[in-house]
Parts: C-alpha cells; structure tokens; sequence
C-alpha cells in the first residue's frame, strides 16, 4: 500500500493495528506485538457479577437436586431394587462398539479437515449440492409419511437453497469462505488443544445437566416457580460452557490468525507456553463474566419458549406463531452472540462494548457478509454430520462388536451406539471449526477496516488473491 495512511477511527480494536506500517513485510514475531496484549492490562474481571449470579444460583439449584434426591432415597424401599438386565458381555460388548465408533469418527473428521485444507472450495460445493440432495429426501420422506406441512417447508428449503448455490457457485465468496475455513482447518490441526478443550466442556455440562434434572425431576408439580427457575438454570448453563468453548477456541484462532508468520516462529501466548490454556484462562477468568452475561439473555428467551409450550393446548395458531417467533429470537440471539464473543476473545471486551461493537457490522452492512459466508460453510459442517454418522453408525452396526468380526450380522444397539457416538464428535469438531471461521472473518474485517486504500468492496467480494497477498506482504506467510 506504499505510504498510505490508516484509518483513525472510534473502533477500540483499531488501535492494535493503526501502529504498523502495512506497505512492508513481517519478518520478526517483535514487529508485530501480542495482539491478546489488552488482556494483560485488564487487571480486573469484565462483568464479574455477572458470574456471581450464575455460580449461585447453579449452585442452589444443584443442592436442592442433591437433598430432594436424598430424601427421596432414605424413604423408598431399598429392597425392592431388582437385578440388572444386561450382562457382563453385555457391558463389554457396548464398550467394544462405542470404542471402535470413536475410532472411526475421529479418523473421519482428521480426513475432513485435511480435505478442508486441501480441497476447500471444491468441497462447499459438493457439500451445497448434497445439502440440496437431503433435504429433497426429506421431502420425499414427509410426503410418505403423509406430513404434508413438513414437506413444504423442506420443500421451500429446496428451493431457497438451489437459489443461494445458483447466484453464488461462481462468485469471490465462495473462494473467500474457502479462505476462511481452510485457515480454521489449519488452526485447528495445529492447536489442537481447542478440540480437546471442547469435549472436556462437553464432560462438565453433562455434570451439570445431571444435577439440574435431578432438581427438575422432584419439583415439577410441586413448586411451579422452583421448577421455572431450575430450568432457567438449565439453559443458562448450556449456553455459559457452549460459550466458553467459543472464546477459548476464537482466542487461540485469533492469536494464530494475528501471528501467521509460518512453522519457524515459535508460539506465543499471554501467560502460558499453551496457546490453548492462555484462551482458556482468560475465558475462565477476566471473560467468564461476559459470557455469563450473554448467555442469561438467551436463556431467558428459551425459557419463555419452554414455558409457552407448556401452557398451550392442543395446536392452536397464535401460540405456534409465538413459539416459532421466540425461536426464531433466540437463534438470533445466539447468533449474534457468536460475533460478540469473538471480540471478548480478542480485546477482552465486556459484553455490552463487544455487541456494541458487533452491531455496527449490521449497520455498515457487514453482517450480510458474514451471513453469506456462514451458510456457505454451513453446508460443509451439515453435510460431513450427517454422512459420517451415517457411515458410523451402519458400520459399528455390522463390525463395532470385534469379537463377532468372524459371523457379522446386523445390530441395531450397535446403530445406535454408533450414531451417537459419531454425532457428537463430529459436531464437537465442527464446532471448533465454526469457531474459527468466525474469528478469521473478524480477522479479516478488522484488517480492512484499518486501511483506507483497500479495496472498497464488501469484504466477501474480495478477491482471495488480493486477500492472500495481504496476508503474505504483512505477515510474510502464505495460506
């Protein structure tokens, strides 16, 4: 860009990179300081109270589980417990399935991200055009079924769909997705810590979800308003370890993102040799109060929705058109929360400065970009769920139990073992992946809009080259 001036602006997230002079390569990891640096002059929690409000009341909720269940125990008859149905090989037989699932999902979902870095762009649009495929089956399915309401929304899905592939088969987003998702891909595989991180959280919420079904189950006639409150507690909680698996993760990618200068440089974080635990600690830490703030709204509105479907009787139209509406909120909700919380990541923001800051994506148009590029990527997360639990599932089904390898035969508690096992681990990896195509296109967006001269065009119009060569002539490193 030669001598070109930066843009000075209100933007908070400016301020990191008004300092540099872009018109020169990066060739030292000191030319380009911690971009995580704002965390370490925060010196305090963001929205701590935030915190205070969810850890007590999680741990009200959990308590009172603990002693209604208690009390329910020391009074039932003890001696009517009756002998277990399942067997010993039984036991072994599911471990062996669920063993040999895990193995084959994990292996399918390294070959995905190889082939997302490899082969980006061809894949979205195979995976569009499959995406088309199974929601025609859908259709067809429904129709049997004699759901005629489902089949028309499966069938307009079919035609909104044909349409966005259609206009967009040729164009500069879907190469600019591709960028995207292949920079998350290769974050991905190179911190891959995050995935780990991921699943951990996923080991803690379901502790916690015990715990909450377990007051839920005691209160549910009793105290109306105790039961309301567990599962406002429920859903705040959901959303609390779903978002701190999307900081962690946007941390780390953000980092990597920031500090692409290739396999010579050493890593860096704030406070850790582990990129990974550096996010993780300040997701758990200085940030745990903004997404426990976010996560509440959400949760509030999902509650509302819980409680409107209880009261309703039978299928009358105002009711269905509130809950499809309160639905509808709350994935937007979640969704911009998405983006709020990839700035928390980055600056350590508090939550209300990062939706702030979010919103004017939607004001400068921004946000149709991002909409673009999120359902463009959507298609490859969608379709790789859905086949590799397939594929899992009917192969568990006939081979998971290894010592029946000699006389295969159909079983449908493999199937199922399979099925399950394969969804989750292929939707915790994409994930991690949906994470970081978030975080690149904030990436990306912060970098445009400090330089004047760049290109004008909407960010997804950009061509990968000229966005390619900016990340080559400022970090002197290649995607």
């Amino acid at each position: 860009m030669g001598g070109e001036a930066i843009q000075q602006g209100d933007h908070d997230e400016r301020e990191l990179l008004d300092t540099y002079d872009v018109s020169a390569p990066m060739t030292a990891v000191e030319q380009f300081p911690n971009p995580m640096g704002k965390f370490a002059d925060v010196g305090n929690f963001r929205d701590f109270w935030w915190f205070v409000m969810f850890a007590a009341s999680s741990v009200t909720v959990i308590t009172i589980g603990i002693t209604k269940a208690t009390d329910s125990s020391s009074s039932g008859d003890s001696s009517s417990s009756g002998s277990s149905i399942l067997t010993t090989d039984d036991y072994s037989k599911y471990i062996q399935q669920a063993t040999f699932a895990c193995i084959l999902a994990s292996s399918l979902c390294m070959l995905h991200l190889a082939l997302m870095q490899k082969y980006p762009i061809p894949l979205i649009r195979v995976s569009a055009i499959l995406t088309i495929f199974l929601l025609i089956g859908f259709v067809i399915l429904f129709i049997w079924l004699q759901n005629y309401f489902a089949a028309a929304i499966f069938g307009f899905c079919v035609i909104v769909n044909t349409i966005f592939t259609a206009l967009l088969w040729n164009s500069d987003r879907v190469a600019f997705a591709a960028l995207c998702m292949q920079l998350s891909a290769k974050s991905a595989v190179t911190y891959w810590g995050v995935t780990v991180n991921a699943f951990l959280w996923v080991v803690v919420q379901f502790a916690f979800f015990i715990g909450c079904f377990v007051m839920l189950a005691h209160n549910s006639e009793s105290a109306p308003a105790l039961f309301w409150f567990g599962v406002l507690v429920l859903y705040w909680g959901s959303e609390v370890f779903r978002n701190i698996v999307h900081v962690t993760t946007s941390g780390v990618v953000s980092e990597w993102f920031f500090r692409h200068m290739g396999p010579q440089t050493p890593t860096y974080s704030v406070g850790s040799d582990s990129p990974t635990l550096g996010a993780l600690g300040r997701a758990t830490t200085w940030s745990i109060g903004s997404i426990c703030f976010g996560s509440l709204i959400v949760a509030i509105i999902r509650t509302i929705r819980a409680m409107c479907r209880a009261a309703r009787r039978g299928n009358h139209i105002v009711v269905l058109l509130v809950d499809c509406l309160l639905g509808c909120i709350s994935a937007l909700m979640r969704y911009f929360n998405d983006y709020a919380y990839v700035q928390v990541a980055m600056f350590g923001k508090s939550y209300l400065t990062a939706a702030s800051d979010t919103w004017k994506l939607v004001k400068d148009g921004t946000a149709w970009d991002a909409l673009i590029n999120d359902n463009l990527t959507d298609f490859v997360y969608f379709v790789f769920i859905c086949f590799a639990t397939a594929i899992v599932g009917c192969v568990t089904a006939l081979l998971g139990h290894l010592s029946e390898w000699k006389h295969i035969s159909w079983d449908w508690t493999g199937l199922l073992i399979g099925c399950l096992v394969a969804f989750l681990i292929t939707s915790i990896t994409m994930k991690v992946i949906y994470s970081g195509v978030l975080t690149i296109f904030i990436g990306f967006w912060q970098l445009k809009a400090a330089q004047v001269a760049w290109n004008p065009a909407p960010l997804g119009e950009i061509p990968v080259e000229e966005l390619n060569g900016k990340l080559d002539a400022k970090y002197n490193a290649g995607v």
